[in-house]
């Protein structure tokens, strides 16, 4: 089990990858092994997705907001269609770990699938990228964030002030 997910992390890292290990290579592959290559892990991400619509693994189980968003922006940006039933299970898992996770680089994974995965620049879940946005701003800490962002908005920040 646990092989299988180590191969899920190797298929994301391949998927993302694929082109700038390409380029740089002298001997390139041929186009047809690229695209054989990321169907490949297209399948397997697939296949791996539990039927509740997220990826997980069992090294970071604290990440599952993480691994889903990643292996779901992964299929998005090898040709999986937006309206596909991984993309809209993966985007409701997202949306809803989102809103309780303070993990620093799960919630910037969040955001990023979440605005690939509209139909447009603009779309449904702008409000909670926004949001996400906002309370990762919170976790600056003079150009230095840490792993853990606010989980909600100080009452102080979050109440303007009247005079």
């Amino acid at each position: 089990m646990i092989a299988r997910w180590k191969a899920l992390g190797w298929s994301l890292l391949i998927l993302l990858s694929t082109a700038g290990m390409a380029h740089g290579q002298q001997q390139s592959p041929a186009d047809q092994e690229i695209a054989q290559a990321i169907a490949r892990g297209v399948d397997f991400l697939k296949a791996s997705q539990d039927p509740d619509g997220y990826w997980n693994d069992p090294e970071q189980q604290s990440h599952r907001l993480g691994v889903t968003a990643l292996a779901g922006l992964a299929l998005l940006e090898n040709g999986v269609a937006r309206d596909a039933s991984e993309i809209t299970k993966a985007r409701a898992v997202v949306s809803k770990l989102a809103r309780e996770s303070d993990q620093t680089y799960d919630l910037v994974l969040a955001i990023l699938f979440l605005a690939r995965a509209q139909q447009g620049s603009r779309g449904e879940a702008d409000a909670l990228i926004k949001t996400l946005g906002h309370r990762l701003s919170l976790g600056d800490h003079a150009g230095s964030w840490d792993y853990t962002v606010p989980r909600e908005e100080p009452e102080s920040r979050s109440t303007p002030s009247r005079s």
